[in-house]
């Protein structure tokens, strides 16, 4: 590390990391200035005897986005002849970390219960977030989680986890989950310019009938410290998916990613007709009670054939097409179900889990270089002669097709 001491009245020290100790020797400064690291702060400490063993404190400088320091608050003796000099690089006193939701964080699903009897879900993953540290070192002091539900059931208990690692526990108290993280805890440690996910986990309880939903977020009002144990400053915010948890009622969830194929057809004047035909394969299962579902040609399908509806949608180059088209749904009733009176409907055998393989078909005249892929919007079924839908994966990209 190489150091400069200029008889102007002027120290510089370049690179600062650690601690450099400069010996003056009798050379007045009013001015140390050096190059550190953005965010970080450095105590600068001064000596008079010959030794410099007799350290005083001036003050803390604060480097600043570009890592450079400036220091002037010299006493107001200024001719006072220092004979040493220290820079110790501390903490990010004004470091700042950032809140994000990551991409890993649970879609808007539904899910069964996993004590049929008892009615409860124990740890739910309902949340991942990310901690991105600016600068220095850091670790978790108090961690808010903010918890809505409604429905049948009650959320009762909260995890925090880093990993494998549980970092902190504790009940749910009026919406709110509040992690206190004590020092040394294995997975609170968020290292200098890294970006850490932590997990949210609850326990759901009471739901034996009907349905709880879950929706987990965090903003700014969270405890963090860097190493000096100084709060640093937190911006961004995470909110996640609604997740419902079912006692009663209908899991519906994907086997494999959708898929979209096309035939083109070309008449004698060279007008091109695009038949698109959209593949969803997807799983049922039938929670504490015996379901009914309708076939394409019912009076209430599971998988309406209108485009632009509440059951299926056409995106356009990456939008909501404005044009409305002739959806045909195809789909037939799955083994392992009994046909109903009429041949319309079919029922599933509760705690019963069949797969369906669900098309649509739509034509396109002339398309050009126009994009289109289908989006599921909702499922339709029928629990005790009432009509139901569920819509959770509404505007959900991983329940629509790529383009084509």
């Amino acid at each position: 590390m190489s150091i400069v001491c200029c008889i102007v009245s002027l120290a510089w020290v370049s690179k600062v990391s650690a601690q450099v100790t400069l010996n003056i020797n009798r050379i007045p400064c009013d001015v140390i200035s050096f190059q550190g690291v953005a965010g970080t702060e450095y105590t600068i400490q001064t000596s008079t005897d010959l030794a410099s063993t007799n350290w005083n404190n001036l003050g803390i400088v604060i480097a600043t986005g570009s890592g450079f320091c400036s220091y002037t608050n010299f006493p107001t003796s200024t001719q006072l002849f220092y004979r040493g000099m220290s820079v110790s690089a501390g903490s990010t006193s004004n470091a700042a970390v950032e809140i994000t939701l990551d991409a890993a964080s649970p879609l808007s699903q539904t899910v069964a219960v996993t004590d049929l009897l008892g009615g409860t879900y124990l740890g739910l993953p309902v949340l991942v977030f990310d901690v991105i540290a600016q600068s220095a070192n850091l670790h978790l002091g108090m961690i808010k989680v903010n918890l809505t539900g409604s429905g049948n059931g009650d959320l009762t208990a909260a995890y925090l986890y880093q990993g494998t690692n549980l970092v902190a526990s504790t009940s749910v108290s009026s919406g709110t989950a509040m992690f206190t993280i004590p020092d040394g805890t294995p997975g609170a440690n968020v290292p200098g310019f890294a970006n850490v996910p932590y997990t949210v986990k609850v326990d759901v309880a009471g739901v034996a009938t009907g349905t709880e939903n879950v929706v987990a977020s965090l903003s700014t009002n969270q405890v963090i410290y860097n190493p000096s144990d100084r709060s640093v400053a937190v911006y961004g915010s995470a909110s996640g998916n609604n997740i419902t948890v079912a006692g009663v009622g209908p899991v519906f969830a994907l086997t494999s990613a959708p898929t979209i194929g096309k035939v083109v057809t070309t008449d004698q004047y060279g007008n091109a007709t695009d038949t698109y035909t959209a593949t969803f394969n997807l799983q049922i299962t039938a929670v504490g009670v015996d379901l009914t579902l309708g076939l394409p040609n019912s009076s209430y399908p599971a998988f309406g054939s209108s485009s632009n509806s509440t059951n299926v949608v056409v995106y356009q180059n990456g939008a909501l097409s404005p044009q409305t088209y002739v959806m045909v749904a195809s789909y037939s009733q799955p083994s392992g179900t009994t046909l109903l009176p009429g041949g319309n409907f079919f029922s599933l055998t509760v705690n019963h889990t069949v797969t369906v393989p669900v098309t649509y078909s739509f034509t396109v005249r002339n398309p050009g270089a126009n994009v289109y892929a289908v989006q599921m919007e909702s499922i339709n079924w029928i629990l005790d002669g009432n009509d139901n839908v569920s819509n959770f994966m509404a505007d959900q990209t991983s329940w629509r097709t790529p383009g084509i």
